[in-house]
Parts: C-alpha cells; structure tokens; sequence
C-alpha cells in the first residue's frame, strides 16, 4: 500500500479505488488485495505501464514468479518506488534507491 500511496496518480484514479478499497459495515475500509489482483489487468484506463507497475506492487505484497520483461515501461520514478518497495520486502532500510548527486 505504502508504493501505491507514494506513486499517488493511481489511487487518484476511480477506476483504480474502486475495484481496491472494500466498504464495511460502519463505514470502515480495507484494501481487497485478491480482488484487486483479479481485476486490475481488465480495468479500464490503465496503460501498459500502469498495469505493469501494478502487477510488480501485487507481487511484492503476494510474493508470485512474474517476469520483468516490462520493468523498461516504468519510468525512474515508478522502477525507484517498485525497487524502495522490494528492499521494504527483504527487510533491509539501509539500501538508497534513487538519484545520485
């Protein structure tokens, strides 16, 4: 969740919240990770590099084999929240990701 809110265009999307974020009785919300999972790639107005962004944050919350064949659709700035994500993942917060100066 943490790369989706630091990514912030996607969760700006309705079609994006909608098929995300579960309403519960009282007014609480969860995020329905397995719904998400099965419906991301069939919802409309996502682009080729949003779908693959998305499909990288699904599988680093449900560890799964996938290829990285579209890492290069990305862009620095997503690849660098997918990799921030990855290192989260593995336990390590020592590793800098991103632009050198």
């Amino acid at each position: 969740m943490a790369a989706l809110i630091e990514e912030d265009e996607l969760l700006a999307r309705e079609c994006v919240r909608r098929i995300l974020v579960a309403e519960h009785d009282g007014g609480a919300v969860s995020c329905d990770w397995l719904a998400f999972e099965a419906r991301y790639p069939r919802a409309p107005g996502l682009t080729s590099s949003d779908k693959a962004f998305l499909a990288l944050i699904v599988a680093v919350r449900f560890p799964r084999n996938i290829t990285f064949w579209n890492l290069e659709s990305l862009g620095d700035r997503r690849l660098a929240i997918v990799l921030r994500a990855m290192a989260k993942l593995a336990g390590s917060g020592t590793i800098a990701v991103g632009t050198r100066v």
